[in-house]
């Protein structure tokens, strides 16, 4: 308690009512000063919102186009080039048939291949770049023959053994398309000296094709083994296969033109063909079966 003599500091109802009020005042002043900065300080914080915003969209954007559309787009640039360089392939190749089919001067039909062969070579070496960067669905077997068979006639056996190798890879393809892509390795391997190994994958081609509905092929299989084999000089060989294919003739039912093609795509071979062996007796015998 206070002495009479001193003053009483004791906090009274009026002096805590008169804090209280000055307080409320002060929160109150505060806030309507608060309140004068909001909009400035809402605009601020909006704009920077806003510009996060924005920086996440930009980024998803760029990122979208880095990871999807650029590779997309350069995946169809790349597949468009391929398809450019194989159709150029068929373009030249043709051409020089054509021009060489009107001539028999030996020195013009060199003359015309020589022409053609840089051209050939330069698509085969463009289509080998850019298929090493090509998913596998986007390359066919088709295409990949029509490269193969550019090698073969450039004699880039390099290259073909890329594309031999590529093709035999493929899955979910038709039989046909399989014996297609062994066929061609078979003939790669005889390019080679590797003469058994060819002689076997051949044979694997001719086991994709069983049955039936595939006489026409397996005959042309074996048609395509005897001309390899003819000038690799297998020339017991080329016996054997020749009776094979007779035994496939005769179980076969082929239309005419198949048999014609046949005939005249073996006759056309042996004539042309400077092989190690010479013609069997046996294949006039065997182009009998197969018609005129």
């Amino acid at each position: 308690m206070p002495t009479p003599d001193e003053p009483d500091n004791r906090p009274t109802a009026k002096s805590a009512l008169f804090l209280l009020v000055t307080d409320l005042d002060r929160r109150v002043v505060r806030l309507e000063e608060d309140g004068e900065k909001s909009v400035f300080k809402r605009v601020v914080e909006s704009t920077g919102a806003v510009a996060l915003f924005l920086g996440l969209v930009l980024t998803g954007s760029s990122l979208y186009e880095v990871f999807v559309t650029k590779p997309q787009a350069d995946r169809v640039e790349r597949l468009s080039k391929f398809n450019e360089a194989i159709n150029s392939a068929v373009q030249t190749s043709q051409e020089l048939i054509q021009a060489q089919m009107q001539t028999q001067d030996a020195a013009l039909r060199l003359a015309l291949s020589n022409m053609a062969t840089p051209r050939i070579l330069n698509d085969v070496a463009t289509a080998r770049a850019l298929l090493r960067r090509m998913e596998d669905e986007d390359v066919g077997i088709p295409q990949l023959i029509v490269l193969i068979t550019g090698s073969f006639a450039a004699n880039d056996l390099e290259s073909a053994e890329d594309f031999v190798n590529r093709a035999v890879k493929k899955q979910n393809v038709s039989a046909y398309l399989q014996a297609e892509a062994l066929r061609y390795q078979g003939k790669y391997f005889f390019s080679r000296g590797k003469t058994d190994d060819g002689r076997r994958v051949y044979r694997d081609a001719m086991l994709k094709l069983d049955g039936p509905s595939h006489g026409a092929q397996r005959a042309f299989v074996l048609s395509d083994l005897i001309a390899v084999e003819f000038n690799a000089g297998e020339c017991a060989q080329v016996d054997a296969t020749l009776n094979e294919l007779a035994t496939v003739l005769s179980g076969a039912s082929l239309p005419m033109e198949a048999r014609q093609q046949l005939v005249q795509g073996l006759r056309l071979h042996f004539q042309q063909s400077q092989g190690r062996c010479p013609v069997p007796a046996r294949v006039e015998a065997v182009l009998k079966l197969l018609g005129p």
